[in-house]
């Protein structure tokens, strides 16, 4: 698997209840999968949490 900037130990998962794929940064949501209907691309999530 090719990974980008984010490393181990810089992101959490918590699982949810909804089954919904969230992006939170330093508590505000940067993404979510259930408002937009597909999941992020690798880069969108290195740019959305670094």
């Amino acid at each position: 698997m090719e990974t980008g900037a984010v490393k181990p130990g810089d992101v959490e998962i918590v699982p949810g209840a909804t089954g919904a794929f969230e992006i939170f940064r330093d508590g505000t949501p940067v993404f979510s999968r259930l408002a937009s209907g597909r999941f992020p691309e690798n880069a969108e999530i290195d740019a959305l949490v670094l």
